[in-house]
């Protein structure tokens, strides 16, 4: 759409109808730290707006919902998208929700759902009212997925406090991108890179500490291409790893291992580095 580069797109390639509850939808986690403006939970909640570019091979209603954690508070609206294939801006508000639990922490505070298709007890046919339930569509939502060639785009989503949509917020690059990290980094990637220095545990291991980045959201999954993408150069010579290992891990470092080596020398240094291309570690703290 004007202003934006790029766009979420749903491409369904085998039609289908959802049955026995099970449905489609694109949603969105929204950091609790992130909600405590808008004070849901109590009775000072405050209204938000929900703004969004949309466009779709198949017109009719669509379904978008506001819920909490426990997935047991849920606001559904629909909107209209009235012409095929053409981008049409949509703004929908919302009264804060005074009542249940809106988590103000690191977890969860809100979610955002876009209904596409949907079946069972997770359809419901009131709109604009707070439930106590798991809502992801209403009655009248199209079934998105009733065609082979139905597309489905989704660009400029914006969630604030207020009863009206403003302006898109359009961050720098470099802010946006260390916002991102919060949530997930790719710690090394490539051959030929330095890691860190460690020290060897007997002869066929050598550990030291990495500091990540940026603070992570939570304790992150850390994920090693392969053992073999990895290195030890301690001793004048290289020592493939068997194995690379994190432990003692938390949002802002690790201990690192590098294991399953041999003919090290017992106390001496070394450095972690890396042997190939895919070389890879990633760090993940999704919501």
């Amino acid at each position: 759409p004007p202003g934006f580069l790029n766009s979420l797109l749903i491409d369904i390639t085998g039609a289908s109808t959802p049955t026995g509850g099970k449905n489609l939808h694109v949603y969105q986690n929204i950091e609790g730290f992130d909600c405590i403006d808008a004070a849901f939970g109590i009775s000072e909640a405050k209204t938000v707006t929900l703004s969004f570019w949309v466009k779709s091979t198949k017109t009719g209603t669509y379904s978008i919902v506001l819920e909490n954690s426990a997935t047991n508070r849920s606001y559904v609206q629909d909107y209209t998208i009235s012409s095929a294939s053409t981008w049409e801006k949509k703004s929908i508000t919302i009264a804060g929700d005074t009542g249940g639990t809106w988590l103000t922490n690191n977890g969860v505070g809100m979610r955002v759902r876009f209904g596409l298709a949907s079946s069972g007890s997770h359809v419901t046919g009131t709109v604009g009212s707070w439930l106590a339930g798991d809502m992801v569509a209403s009655t009248n939502c199209v079934n998105f997925c009733d065609d082979a060639a139905n597309n489905w785009w989704l660009s400029g989503v914006q969630l604030e406090v207020g009863s009206a949509s403003t302006d898109f917020e359009n961050r720098l690059y470099a802010d946006e991108l260390d916002r991102c990290k919060r949530y997930y980094q790719i710690y090394w990637s490539g051959s030929g890179e330095n890691i860190a220095t460690t020290a060897n545990w007997g002869t066929g291991a050598s550990y030291g500490a990495v500091r990540w980045e940026k603070e992570l959201r939570a304790t992150p999954s850390v994920t090693v291409s392969s053992g073999g993408d990895f290195k030890l150069r301690s001793t004048g010579a290289d020592k493939t790893a068997g194995s690379l290992t994190f432990s003692s891990t938390n949002s802002y470092s690790s201990r690192i291992g590098v294991e399953g080596i041999s003919g090290a020398t017992d106390g001496n240094a070394g450095w972690v580095g890396t042997t190939s291309g895919s070389a890879k570690i990633t760090l993940s703290a999704e919501l």
